[in-house]
Parts: C-alpha cells; sequence; structure tokens
C-alpha cells in the first residue's frame, strides 16, 4: 500500500525559495507576519504601497505557489473604482484567470501588478485606456449567496423587464422545488423557475421552458421584480433591507428580485443582471439565471443562424446522438428524427440518453435529451419511427419523403450502404445537402463525407473512389456482437473514441450548413478520414481532408 506522506505547506517544502521571496519582499519595504505564520502556516507580508503611501496592503502566498500567485488585497476597506473585489478587497492582478503569471516569477511581481492597477485606477481621468484589462466587472458575482439555491428566468420574463422602465415593478409568478431529502423549510434548497410576470396582460414563460423544471413537488412562488439603477447593497441585514426598500418606496415581501444594469463584453458595455432576495426572519440571495440569449450567443459567436435551420438525423444511436446533441448545444432547434430501434441499457455503454430511458423508443429518447440541451426543441422536432427499407405504410413513407424535402441537411449514422445509397439518390432528386458519418468496428477509425447536390460529388462517387483505402478496424469477435438479433449487428468501441468522429461529424456540418457564409473560411475537401490505430492496433492518431471527385459515367455528378 502507497504511504501517505503528512502534510507540509509550501514554505516548508520549498525552504529556500521562501528565504528568497523573504528576502526579495523585505527589500520592497514588506514585513512577514510572524502571527500568521506561526497560527495559520500561512505566509503573509504586509506594507505599504509606493503608489499610494497611504494606502496598506497586503500580500499572501496560497499554498498552491509558486503554480498560483500571491494575492494582494488591502486590510479594511475597498478603495478602487475597478479591479477590486469589496468582498475580499482583492485587488485584480495578472490579468483574466491570472494568465500572466508564471512559476519563475517572483513574489514581488504581485506587488508590481497591483501598483499598476492602483496608478491606473486612481488616475484623475479614469478611462478605459488607463486599465490594464478592460474586462467586465459584473457586481452580480459579488454577492454572497444562499448555497444550491438558484432562479431560472425564461426570455419570456426576461424581455418583459428589459422594457420595464427605472423605479417600476410588476408581480411575478413561479415555482419553487426543494433538493431530494431537503426538509429545511419549506422554501429550503433547490431550484426554481419563473412562470409569469405582470398584469392585464400576464407574460407567461415560453411552454417549452416550464418544462425545464421536473414537476416532482413545487411549491408556488409570489414575489415582486423591481427595476433599479444601481445593484443592492452588497451585504444586508433584514433591519438594512427594509431601509434600502423604504429608499426605493417597496413594501418588502417574501420574494422580491431587483434588475439592475452591470458590466457584460468589457467595462463600457451593460447587460441586466437580476438579484433574488428571500427574507422572513433573515436575508437569503439567491443566485439567479436570465436566459437572454446573449450569454449563449457569446460562446458560439456567428452561428446564431443555426438556430433557422433543419436537420434530420437518419439513425439515432450511439453516433448520431452525439453529433444531434452537439448540434442541438450549438443552437439547431429543428430536427427530424429517423430510427426504428429502442434504447437498451446496454446502449448507455456509448448513447447519449441513460439507462433511465430503457425501452423508450431511440428517437424519443434523443429527443429527450436534445430537450435537456435546448428547449425550443420540444415543439421543433418530427419523430419518426420506422426503418428504411422495411415494409412501411405508404402513409409513413410519404412523412419520411416530406421530412427529407424540408431538411437543410440529412445526417446518415447508420453505416448502412443501403440506407446511404438511398439517401444518396433520393436526396440529389430533392437538392438536398447530406452527411454520412461512420466509425470503424472498435472506432478504430471513422468516416465523414459531405455530399451538397450540384457542387461536390455524390456519396457514390465517394464510395468508388475510396473504397479501398477505408480506415482500420478491429478484428470483429468471432461470434459477433449481435443486440438484439442477428439482424441487427453493433459494432464495439468506447464513447471517448466515438466522441472524436462525433466532433469532426459536427464541425463538418455545421461548415456545410453555413456553406454561403462569405464571412468564414470553409474545408477544402469533402471528405474528413479518421484513424485512431493502425491495422495492427497501435495508436498512431490521424487525421486527413480529403477530395472526393466527381465521375462521368455518375448520373448525378456527370460534367457533360
Amino acid at each position: 500500500m502507497r504511504s501517505i506522506l503528512a502534510y507540509r505547506p509550501w514554505f516548508e517544502r520549498f525552504p529556500e525559495r521562501f528565504a528568497g521571496e523573504r528576502e526579495g519582499m523585505e527589500r520592497r519595504g514588506f514585513a512577514l507576519d510572524e502571527n500568521v505564520l506561526s497560527q495559520n502556516s500561512r505566509v503573509e507580508f504586509i506594507g505599504r504601497s509606493r503608489t499610494n503611501p497611504n494606502l496598506e496592503l497586503v500580500v499572501s502566498f496560497p499554498d498552491s505557489f509558486p503554480s498560483k500567485p500571491p494575492h494582494v488585497h488591502t486590510p479594511k476597506v475597498s478603495i478602487l473604482r475597478r479591479h477590486q473585489r469589496p468582498d475580499t478587497r482583492e485587488i485584480c492582478t495578472f490579468g483574466p484567470s491570472r494568465g500572466r503569471w508564471v512559476a519563475s516569477l517572483s513574489g514581488t511581481a504581485a506587488i508590481d501588478e497591483a501598483e499598476e492597477v492602483i496608478a491606473a485606477v486612481t488616475a484623475p481621468e479614469l478611462s478605459v485606456k488607463n486599465y490594464l484589462d478592460d474586462v467586465p466587472e459584473p457586481a452580480s458575482a459579488l454577492y454572497l449567496y444562499e448555497s444550491d439555491t438558484s432562479i431560472l428566468i425564461p426570455p419570456a420574463i426576461a424581455a418583459f423587464v428589459t422594457e420595464m422602465p427605472e423605479g417600476s415593478s410588476a408581480n411575478f409568478r413561479g415555482r419553487f422545488e426543494n433538493w431530494p431529502g431537503t426538509t429545511v423549510s419549506r422554501y429550503g434548497k433547490g431550484r426554481g423557475i419563473i412562470t409569469e410576470i405582470g398584469q392585464k396582460p400576464t407574460i407567461n414563460a415560453e411552454a417549452w421552458h416550464q418544462n425545464v423544471l421536473p414537476r416532482r413537488d413545487p411549491v408556488e412562488i409570489n414575489g415582486r421584480v423591481v427595476r433599479v439603477a444601481a445593484p443592492p447593497p452588497l451585504a444586508m441585514g433584514l433591519q438594512e433591507f427594509n431601509n434600502w426598500l423604504q429608499q426605493l418606496g417597496e413594501e418588502r415581501s417574501d420574494w422580491m428580485a431587483f434588475v439592475f444594469p452591470e458590466q457584460a463584453g468589457n467595462s463600457t458595455s451593460y447587460r441586466l443582471a437580476w438579484l433574488f432576495v428571500r427574507s422572513k426572519q433573515k436575508v437569503e440571495l439567491i443566485r439567479s439565471f436570465a436566459m437572454d440569449g446573449g450569454g449563449l450567443g457569446a460562446r458560439v459567436p456567428g452561428l446564431s443562424s443555426l438556430s433557422e435551420k433543419t436537420l434530420v438525423f437518419v439513425g439515432c444511436g450511439s453516433l448520431g446522438s452525439k453529433i444531434a446533441a452537439s448540434l442541438a448545444a450549438t443552437g439547431v432547434d429543428h430536427f427530424g428524427l429517423v430510427d426504428f430501434d429502442y434504447l437498451e441499457p446496454d446502449n448507455a455503454v456509448r448513447h447519449e440518453s441513460g439507462i433511465n430511458l430503457f425501452g423508450v423508443p431511440k428517437v424519443l429518447a434523443l429527443h429527450n435529451r436534445l430537450f435537456e440541451l435546448n428547449p425550443k426543441v420540444l415543439s421543433n422536432t418530427k419523430m419518426l419511427p420506422i426503418v428504411i427499407g422495411g415494409t412501411n405504410e405508404l402513409k409513413k413513407e410519404k412523412e419520411l419523403q416530406s421530412a427529407l424535402a424540408g431538411a437543410s441537411l440529412v445526417v446518415d449514422t447508420t453505416g448502412d450502404h443501403g440506407v446511404s445509397r438511398f439517401l444518396n439518390d433520393i436526396c440529389a432528386e430533392l437538392n438536398v445537402p447530406q452527411l454520412y458519418a461512420s466509425v470503424t468496428n472498435g472506432a478504430w477509425g471513422g468516416e465523414v463525407v459531405r455530399v451538397i447536390p450540384g457542387v461536390t460529388a455524390c456519396w457514390m462517387c465517394w464510395l468508388v473512389q475510396y473504397e479501398f483505402s477505408r480506415p482500420p478496424a478491429e478484428p470483429a469477435p468471432e461470434a459477433g456482437v449481435f443486440a438484439p438479433g442477428c439482424d441487427q449487428p453493433t459494432f464495439t468501441g468506447a464513447s471517448y473514441d466515438l466522441n472524436v468522429v462525433a466532433g469532426l461529424a459536427s464541425s463538418l456540418a455545421v461548415d456545410t450548413l453555413l456553406i454561403d457564409d462569405e464571412c468564414r473560411r470553409h474545408y477544402e475537401g469533402d471528405y474528413i478520414r479518421w484513424q485512431l490505430r493502425d491495422f495492427e492496433g497501435r495508436f498512431i492518431p490521424r487525421a486527413e481532408i480529403l477530395p472526393v471527385s466527381k465521375r462521368e459515367v455518375c448520373s448525378f455528378c456527370k460534367t457533360s
């Protein structure tokens, strides 16, 4: 058994480094706080700012030093207009995520950074160019929230409050659910959602957002939202809260929300932030999440038009579910799902859905997963539990034809050449782009092929060109893997290997959906060939982007 070493703080593990840091800090006029060292085994130095000699600074070394930098804060009050947290009084140093810190730097570098911030922020003319880092400092991040409790504000509710003038208020209703096993109080730790706001007319949250929060045992909550010009005070007891409400001309209720402008994007742009307050015997600040669309768009810039696209997935199994989930999370909310199979517990090895949905048709299981990632999917998805090539009713065949005709992109993940050839033919007639994605046995390799009728070569042209240069595959087990029967063999391979092919397919799918966007750089090729291992099973990862040539004899691609 491995022996467990006794804990030693950083200054004991690196005594020479500690001696050097102490010498350097003392040269800068900072003295070691011997009491903090002996009582708390923490290294702190205290001194005064050269930029502002009246300002006392404390330099605290975390136990992760030198991997992480020292912190610089003022011991009493927050004095800077920016780049200092009011709650901890820490001065922001080394940029966002402390990215400028490297372990070879000395602790005195933290003093230098703090001095630059003090000089910039206390300059007579405060402007963006004075700042070392023009980053937002949202007020909502500084509150001490009630742990494990939050409120969701759906888009329709957020939009309503955006139109409210400062100083106005409106009543709201919602649901709140305690976490399972939480019996602290009727309104204990848990999650809530605002479902309606205003009076005559009442604005209701979208139905698909109201379904985000499961309805186990919800408690109805009622309160009032107030639009204020500035963030509420950071720390408030019940009496202070009552006094502040009196200044606003508002009466206290058990649930209240305050909406105020805060920095977002950079120091000169703003958004509306929400702060919920639950008050009876005490004031509890509740974390909120306003779904105004801004945060989503900022994380996937340039992809907002994906919400206008419709994807039809033929095959909702392991690979198809992962690609669909990636695209739903990226902003696609119109889907057609085609698959005849049911989800088995063993499918959870690779499928996006878990064992809790065993026995459910795969189209329904995948629909549920897509809704979790993008609630708009709820009302924008058509499910077709049919098998292509089966003896389907004429009505079902017409529904499939209609779904394919209305697609912006058809994604085939069946790995069945008969299905792929059928889709190649019918989508060419319908002038609908296609994407074919598959993995080899063991997920040793994978392929993604793009077809845009009239622009690229078709699937048959790809097959003829690359049929004998396919990615490596694990030798199939002698008995094979057949679940649930002899006509439905499944391939071997782990989910983490499948994710690579799904990621490549998702990227090429987005590129295809946005192929007319001249501001984007596009793939220079229509065939991605992925190799995780070579034919002997050695790990030699490699991805290739290859061209596909049109054949003169192809009825879809011939140029003459």
